[in-house]
């Protein structure tokens, strides 16, 4: 697009996906990303900085968390539901998803929601990525996105992030 006049430069150029901070490698000069905007599921590292050192110390791809706590909540909230349904068959396990994220005493790690599991509590795991409320049929119901600005350097700049969380809206009747 930028060898035919269209970009960042001229016009108003946004992306979405799962890496948009991974551009600036893929481009010969990464001056033509000055001002291109990227929307990536995402949430403020700097809200998550015990977890994301933890990433780091055990993954290869330090620095990089895209889905790490959506992924961590993941295993955490289908252990959970295991350990609920009292086997590992998968079909009672995903009958105790949904009832795993909502209506329940909020707990945020495996440990303290399954002691309130085993004590007969109804739980709703809130885990590193927020809340999961989901839908009857699994659907979550919120959120967070990461707002990335290039300023013409080969990654994003920081300093220009913005976090958003967004729920999704119940229309009743």
């Amino acid at each position: 697009m930028h060898t035919q006049g269209v970009g960042p430069n001229s016009l108003a150029t946004y992306g979405i996906g799962t890496n948009t901070r991974g551009l600036g490698p893929a481009v010969s000069d990464p001056a033509v990303l000055a001002g291109f905007t990227g929307v990536e599921p995402g949430l403020d590292t700097d809200e998550l900085f015990e977890f994301t050192q933890q990433v780091d110390d055990r993954a290869e791809t330090a620095g990089v968390y895209t889905w790490a706590a959506e992924t961590y909540d993941a295993v955490i909230i289908t252990a959970l539901a295991s350990e609920i349904a009292g086997i590992d068959e998968p079909s009672a396990v995903a009958e105790q998803i949904v009832d795993v994220t909502r209506g329940g005493v909020p707990c945020s790690s495996f440990l303290e929601c399954r002691e309130l599991a085993i004590g007969g509590e109804d739980i709703a795991y809130v885990g590193q990525g927020g809340g999961y409320v989901l839908t009857d049929t699994g659907d979550p119901t919120e959120a967070g996105y990461r707002v990335v600005r290039y300023a013409g350097a080969t990654a994003p700049d920081p300093g220009r992030d913005e976090y958003r969380f967004f729920a999704a809206l119940t229309i009743d009747g």
